[in-house]
């Protein structure tokens, strides 16, 4: 038994790599748990013993998709106290992943609660963060000073996930609405210095 437990531990790392490619590549419902098996080269019965369903694939593949997110700004945050170059930072990345990604991968979370409940814990985590960041923005003249950060942060990531859900939007590619949405919403708070940042952020999108 302790083999084959060593052999599953090792293997895990394979499945979420191989999960993450596919579901990205195909969307989340059109990858099925035999075709994961069938691109690792290994036998449904295995992947069976290493998961129980494709929801427990999909949360370990969004618990390491937000954990690099999260490394990632952290060291970029690291190496810049400019709050407008880490926005922007933020947005090319985000950008840049759902411009690779199928639009179904974003539409199809919602269908897996303990997946989508990772990104509602994850935002609730970066509350404090996110309220630090908008205070310090405004005191580097990028923000408005009267606005409440609190009310546009909740409004946003409302905003974000009706985007992804909402039927209404399924002949957009997520690009093309995310891009569209936040351009609004970010220069609704930006001070005439804020926007010179981001019409120049923009220039590369259109």
């Amino acid at each position: 038994m302790q083999e084959l437990s060593d052999y599953k531990k090792r293997l895990k790392p394979n499945i979420i790599a191989e999960a993450e490619r596919s579901f990205c590549e195909y969307g989340i419902r059109a990858v099925k748990m035999d075709d994961l098996a069938g691109r690792l080269g290994i036998s449904k019965r295995t992947l069976y013993e290493v998961y129980a369903n494709k929801e427990e694939v999909l949360v370990d593949v969004i618990k390491k998709m937000l954990e690099e997110r999260r490394t990632q700004m952290r060291e970029f945050a690291e190496n810049c106290d400019n709050v407008f170059d880490i926005l922007l930072e933020v947005l090319r990345q985000q950008v840049e992943f759902t411009a690779r990604t199928h639009a179904d991968f974003f539409k199809d979370i919602i269908r897996y609660p303990a997946a989508e409940q990772l990104f509602d814990s994850y935002n609730s985590g970066q509350e404090k963060a996110s309220q630090d960041f908008f205070v310090k923005g405004v005191e580097q003249g990028y923000f408005r000073p009267e606005i409440d950060y609190y009310v546009f942060r909740m409004i946003t990531i409302g905003s974000l996930r009706m985007i992804r859900t909402e039927i209404a939007y399924k002949n957009f590619t997520y690009k093309q609405l995310l891009v569209n949405f936040l351009v609004v919403m970010i220069r609704g708070i930006c001070t005439d210095k804020g926007l010179v940042r981001l019409e120049n952020f923009i220039k590369q999108f259109y």
